[in-house]
């Protein structure tokens, strides 16, 4: 004789994402500078919470870091001169539920190079070489002779290494502006 039982419903759960979670999202310095390693460090609690977190610059993904003991951090020197806003992502796991930090605005400013030096007096038909030098930014540094608004400046020239340098074939005062630019593009005068 065959029998039939009853239908038996079971329901299995692998877990549950209503978990409430809550990401914070910290630079380590603020305001910083083009060009700066910035540490960013995102905070999930509740801290058992496991998966990763995705940097963002508005929509534009940092990268996307596994947790460890509820943090996640990234190092980045990308960020531009202007300012940011940084969040960071948390995607959830079996347990938790995803959360967005607020906004971090970083405030980057532009790199700072400076040019120091003042040429001696140079004299006619006497080789002359004086040597400027850059500060801040990223080297390696390029300058380059922006300005000149006199004759005297016949017979020097200014080479990519910063060297005022030739022999003069004038006298007279001179006037001229000189850039520097870093490896990363900023410059200063």
């Amino acid at each position: 004789a065959t029998s039939t039982s009853q239908v038996l419903t079971q329901t299995v759960t692998l877990g549950s994402t209503s978990g409430t979670t809550t990401t914070t999202l910290t630079s380590s310095v603020n305001p910083s500078t083009a060009g700066q390693g910035v540490t960013l460090t995102a905070t999930v609690s509740p801290a058992t919470s496991t998966g990763s977190v995705t940097f963002k610059d508005g929509t534009t993904i940092i990268g996307t870091f596994a947790l460890s003991g509820g943090t996640a951090a990234t190092i980045t020197s990308t960020l531009t001169p202007g300012p940011h806003f940084l969040t960071a992502v948390y995607g959830g796991d079996l347990n938790n539920a995803t959360s967005t930090s607020q906004v971090l605005t970083q405030r980057v400013s532009a790199t700072s190079i400076t040019i120091t030096g003042v040429p001696p007096a140079a004299a006619v038909g006497v080789v002359y070489s004086f040597q400027f030098v850059a500060s801040g930014g990223t080297a390696p540094y390029a300058f380059t002779l922006i300005a000149n608004t006199f004759g005297a400046f016949d017979g020097l020239s200014v080479s990519a290494a910063g060297i005022l340098g030739g022999t003069p074939t004038t006298t007279g005062n001179a006037n001229f502006t000189i850039q520097v630019q870093d490896a990363k593009g900023a410059t200063g005068t």
